[in-house]
């Protein structure tokens, strides 16, 4: 029932929950309220759970660690392309980062263009 519902804050790293809202703001469904992806009571559970995290931090008293997420990392997708790292073969006898065509030793002025060619895979 709600009146037993734990609420948990955690976040994956390197990222932020969205938008929090009050009650009302996300009743409105404006651009944030939407983009509160946990619900209308975010900013409530919020405000409450750091209450009781800054009274704990004031007093000096200890937090309950409370409960752990499932490690969800393999079931995670991504839809950005793997890195192509130095040192993997392009074409036969090409190498991602090999210098094509260099400066051959001639001289490069501050205010001149340089040009150099490496390869890629593009």
């Amino acid at each position: 029932t709600e009146d037993e519902a734990i609420v948990v804050i955690s976040g994956l790293s390197n990222t932020y929950s969205s938008y929090t809202t009050t009650f009302e703001e996300y009743q409105a469904q404006r651009y944030e309220g939407a983009s509160t992806v946990y619900g209308p009571n975010t900013h409530r559970a919020y405000v409450e759970l750091f209450e009781g995290l800054a009274s704990a931090l004031a007093k000096g008293e200890p937090v309950e660690v409370g409960p752990s997420p499932p490690d969800l990392s393999d079931k995670q997708i991504s839809l950005l392309p793997d890195v192509l790292l130095d040192g993997v073969a392009v074409e036969s006898g090409k190498w991602y980062g090999d210098i094509e065509v260099d400066l051959n030793g001639n001289e490069f002025k501050n205010d001149g263009t340089a040009e150099v060619t490496i390869t890629y895979n593009s």
